[in-house]
């Protein structure tokens, strides 16, 4: 880590920067973090969240051999750092350049923090709560500085270098690990590499040193954040004939990269440098600093602004910390960040917004967070978001689409949209789908990001009900059977809802007549077989039916019916009678067993040969015991 030849220097050049600030920003409280005077702390990492929570990761030592990885992360809210938590719990964490562990965090707020003991990558993921550790790589030699990258939807790309002069590289994609790659080049010595993801690609950089070559230079690769995708073959970023070192990484919202190192102009005599490019080559070189002892640059990058810092004086014990940002095309100045004496190693991180700015880094045993507080580029109109969703309400589980496509940008484009759906997931893109599968009230909240880093935010309700339990239809009628015609009384109180209550009543009795209501009456006027449904509409609109048969019933007509007519003489008067005989009928019987209502009589009609059967008319009725009718009046002769 280059500790030898750390001298020092007079820096009356750059003394009246000491207090300047740049722009609108301004110095906020510097806090210790780590709180840990029994062990020197050591090279911090910084991350912010989408929610502008901060999370800060370093190397507590308690020996020459022997450290661990802490973890503290202050709430916006509630204004506090939280009390640091030991996330290796190993005390085998170590390393040369004491570079041990890095942080990133993910669209949901997810904390990725990565850590080396001794030949042995590890990760944990902090969700809510801390879950179990990974083993990501282990074997060989031992490894140096790893650094880590991830996706606003939760990849991990992780990169790290071996004692023996090679690059590795790890990710996983949609929760599957790949396996490990070597990303150098063969026979090249590299070292000390930086990893970024963009909107499609991950982005690396490196020292590396050919065969017989004296100076390290910095190369720069890049592979598709698809699973399984081949890293590019290694670009050296600017050409000299100088030892180029420590060089990082940011890739901005068009996959664009945003460079910075540390070439030496001579012995132990550094500069900064910046130049952005793709791997097709870089262009804009461009020295950022003045020309000093400085070592370990860092960078952030937020809506195409670049946030470069560095440390400048002596290992262990430096002048303190450097920066000089790129908002929009000009860069605004070297400028020191007061009250960071001390500083040996130290990161950046900037909230989405742009508005606050962290520094960490590490002085005197401990570590400290400083920031800036800084408006937005004033020439830039954030975004307006605004998004439409159906359906929105119903039934779990309800899978919903978002769409973001009311959002706009008054004066450039929108390159982001983040969904929070308000049940602890999340999803990036202008169209989503979610399905919800718990009932509740949910806010979603559209978080929009323009091509400056400026946000817009929406929030509506989503409203997902308890899955509704249909009802139960069913009823009774009385009286169940009888002879046409037969009025039944039909009554569906024996109906219920489990969940809520019936609201409508639908019948249909079979013989083309139908009815609403829970009881109802209707009149059969002809016999046979009908199939009665009742239908039921709960008060949200599920329904059930019931069907039962009806038996409308009928009598039959006497068997074996005969007559016979007879001349009757007398006197004055000759007449026709006829005499008419039947037998009962058995199935009047089975009728009868059914209704309980017994046979009175039998009625007899009479109509003349060659009328309509619709002529028959009333003669006369007996007693239905009786099986025989005498009509005396088919024809009456009168004589003189």
């Amino acid at each position: 880590m280059e500790k030898k030849n750390r001298k020092k220097k007079r820096f009356s050049l750059i003394i009246l920067l000491f207090c300047l600030l740049v722009g609108q920003e301004q110095l906020q409280a510097i806090t210790n973090v780590s709180r840990s005077p029994q062990w020197p702390s050591w090279a911090p990492r910084i991350a912010v969240d989408f929610n502008g929570n901060v999370h800060v990761v370093w190397l507590e030592l308690y020996s020459s051999t022997r450290g661990d990885i802490f973890y503290s992360f202050f709430d916006v809210t509630s204004r506090i750092w939280s009390v640091p938590f030991n996330v290796s719990s190993s005390g085998n964490v170590i390393s040369e350049s004491l570079w041990c562990a890095d942080v990133a965090t993910d669209s949901a707020n997810r904390v990725y923090v990565t850590w080396i003991e001794g030949n042995r990558i590890k990760l944990k993921i902090k969700d809510g709560t801390w879950g179990g550790e990974f083993l990501v790589n282990s074997g060989g030699v031992a490894y140096e500085s790893p650094r880590l990258g991830v996706s606003p939807e939760g990849d991990i790309f992780i990169i790290w270098w071996s004692h023996d002069g090679a690059v590795w590289s790890r990710a996983r994609v949609g929760g599957v690990w790949e396996e490990t790659r070597f990303i150098s080049r063969s026979g090249y010595r590299s070292k000390f590499p930086d990893i970024t993801v963009g909107r499609n690609i991950v982005g690396a950089c490196w020292m590396e040193r050919g065969p017989g070559e004296y100076w390290y230079q910095i190369a720069y690769a890049e592979r598709s954040r698809t699973r399984n995708a081949n890293w590019s073959k290694p670009l050296v970023v600017a050409p000299s004939d100088s030892d180029q070192q420590h060089g990082v990484v940011e890739l901005d919202s068009l996959d664009r990269a945003h460079i910075v190192w540390t070439p030496e102009i001579s012995e132990g005599i550094r500069q900064v440098y910046y130049a952005s490019g793709t791997i097709n080559g870089f262009t804009g070189v461009t020295p950022i600093s003045s020309v000093d002892n400085l070592h370990y640059p860092s960078i952030a990058e937020a809506g195409g602004n670049i946030y470069p810092v560095w440390q400048l004086g002596s290992y262990g014990n430096g002048v303190g910390l450097f920066y000089n940002f790129r908002i929009g095309n000009t860069w605004r100045g070297e400028t020191f960040f007061s009250g960071s004496g001390g500083a040996t190693y130290c990161d950046i991180a900037v909230t989405l917004d742009q508005s606050s700015i962290y520094f960490v880094w590490d002085a005197s045993g401990e570590i400290f967070v400083g920031s800036l507080a800084a408006s937005p580029p004033p020439d830039n109109k954030p975004p307006v978001a605004d998004f439409s969703f159906y359906p929105q309400k119903g039934e779990v589980p309800l899978t919903v689409t978002f769409d973001a496509s009311l959002s706009y940008d008054p004066d450039g484009v929108i390159i982001e949209y983040l969904w929070d759906f308000g049940d602890g997931t999340f999803g990036l893109g202008k169209i989503v789908t979610h399905t919800y599968y718990h009932p509740g009230n949910y806010s979603v909240k559209l978080i929009v990001i323009d091509n400056k880093g400026a946000t817009g935010t929406k929030v509506k309700i989503v409203e997902v009900i308890k899955r509704n339990q249909p009802p139960v239809a069913d009823f009774t009628f009385s009286p169940i059977t009888g002879l046409f015609p037969l009025d039944v009384t039909f009554d569906a109180s024996a109906s219920y809802d489990p969940d809520g209550v019936i609201v409508t009543y639908e019948w249909s009795f079979g013989d083309g007549a139908t009815a609403n209501g829970k009881i109802v009456k209707h009149r059969y006027s002809t016999w046979g077989v009908f199939n009665v449904k009742l239908i039921v509409y709960d008060d949200n609109g599920a329904s059930a039916t019931k069907t039962k048969s009806l038996e409308v019933l009928r009598l039959f007509q006497p068997l074996n019916i005969r007559w016979e007519t007879h001349r009757d003489e007398g006197l004055f008067l000759t007449r026709y009678v006829t005499d008419i005989r039947w037998e009962s009928n058995p199935k009047n019987d089975q009728v009868i067993s059914i209704t309980k209502i017994p046979l009175a009589s039998y009625r007899v009609y009479r109509k003349l040969v060659g009328e309509d059967d619709r002529q028959f008319r009333f003669i006369g009725e007996v007693k239905a015991n009786i099986f025989f009718f005498r009509d005396p009046n088919v024809c009456l002769l009168y004589t003189s």
